[in-house]
């Protein structure tokens, strides 16, 4: 019987979203965020998102722009 599970990112906060300016708010939209991820303004769409990230602002990430970065 397993007593308790191991994340191995030890004790990290929350997801925080910071930067509460018009179009500068940090979104997460279909995406997972892990505990210790920092989204400054960023804005991630269908991702999975590690723990202990820090994304700027102005960030993207979701499918389009990773396939615009391989061509």
């Amino acid at each position: 019987m397993i007593d308790h599970l191991v994340d191995g990112v030890g004790e990290l906060p929350p997801a925080e979203f910071v930067h509460a300016a018009p179009g500068q708010t940090g979104t997460a939209l279909d995406s997972i965020v892990a505990c210790g991820v920092i989204e400054s303004g960023s804005g991630v769409c269908s991702s999975i998102t590690g723990g202990g990230v820090y994304l700027h602002s102005y960030t993207t990430e979701g499918p389009d722009d990773r396939a615009a970065r391989r061509q």
